[in-house]
């Protein structure tokens, strides 16, 4: 059998081996490398793309973000500034309202004072009248019962 034969053995093996390799070596070499080569150069181009789309949009964040920090800032100061005014503005109308509150209840309280003193007065008058209107029903109920006591002690002494 020729195949078992061991000086063409080994030299044909070797002939088939070089020549198997070679045909995948040149159609892997002319469809496959430049295929994978091909889309290693995009993914590396892609790669690139995105890192500088990165930077570029990390850039804009950066940026965005500083006119918002800016802005919450103004945003902050101002509304500081309405609750500094609104409470402003609140003190000087309760001020204002105790103030008309306090001028009309001291014009209720002079009112009312001068009703008091005029009142004062006409009881004054009163009670001098009444006074003496009393005194004298007094002294008549005192005046006639101590008459009638001297009577009668004027006859038992009789």
């Amino acid at each position: 059998m020729p195949q078992l034969e061991q000086v063409n053995l080994f030299i044909s093996q070797i002939f088939w081996l070089a020549l198997v390799f070679a045909f995948i070596y040149i159609f892997l070499s002319r469809f496959f490398m430049p295929r994978i080569s091909k889309v290693v150069g995009e993914r590396e181009t892609q790669v690139k793309n995105d890192i500088m789309r990165a930077d570029e949009l990390l850039a804009q964040h950066k940026v965005i973000k500083s006119e918002i920090e800016k802005i919450l800032a103004e945003a902050r100061a101002e509304g500081a500034e309405l609750r500094l005014m609104a409470q402003e503005k609140a003190e000087d109308f309760l001020q204002d309202r105790v103030h008309k509150f306090e001028r009309e209840l001291s014009k209720k309280l002079a009112i009312e004072e001068e009703r008091l003193s005029r009142l004062k007065s006409q009881m004054q008058g009163e009670v001098s009248s009444h006074s003496v209107t009393l005194s004298q029903e007094i002294f008549k109920a005192i005046l006639p019962a101590k008459i009638e006591t001297k009577k009668q002690n004027a006859r038992g002494l009789a």
